[in-house]
C-alpha cells in the first residue's frame, strides 16, 4: 500500500494509519480526499454517514469499502473488496464461454 507518497508493507500500521486518517475526516462530510494506492487502485477517504469512515478504491469505477473498528479489520475489508473483483471476473469469464458453448450448440441444433 501506497499512503502519501510513502509505501507500507505493514498490515497493522496501514492499517492504523488509516483508522487515524478516518478519524480526522469524519466532519469534512462529502470531500473525498486521496491517500495513495492499493493493490493498482487510487485509495480515497471521505467522511461516511454516522460519524463514521469509508474507503474508495478507483480504478475505472469506484468501490466503497467500510473502515472498521480496528486495523487489521480495514485491511481486511480492502483485500476482500479486491479479492472480490478476481472471484467475479473469473466467474464472467467462465459464464462468457459457458455462453459462446450454448450458443454454438443452438446453432447445430436449427
Amino acid at each position: 500500500m501506497q499512503l502519501d507518497k510513502q509505501v507500507i508493507d505493514n498490515r497493522g500500521v496501514a492499517g492504523e494509519l488509516l483508522l487515524r486518517r478516518a478519524e480526522k475526516i469524519k466532519s469534512r462530510f462529502g470531500e473525498d480526499i486521496r491517500l495513495g494506492r492499493f493493490a493498482g487502485f487510487d485509495l480515497f477517504i471521505r467522511a461516511s454517514f454516522n460519524n463514521s469512515a469509508e474507503l474508495v478504491l478507483r480504478g475505472r469505477n469506484s468501490y466503497r469499502v467500510r473502515v472498521t473498528d480496528t486495523a487489521l479489520g480495514t485491511i481486511r475489508s480492502l483485500k476482500s473488496a479486491v479479492q472480490g473483483f478476481e472471484e467475479r471476473a473469473a466467474r464472467l469469464e467462465a459464464d462468457i464461454k459457458d455462453s459462446q458453448k450454448r450458443a454454438v450448440e443452438a446453432a447445430n441444433h436449427q
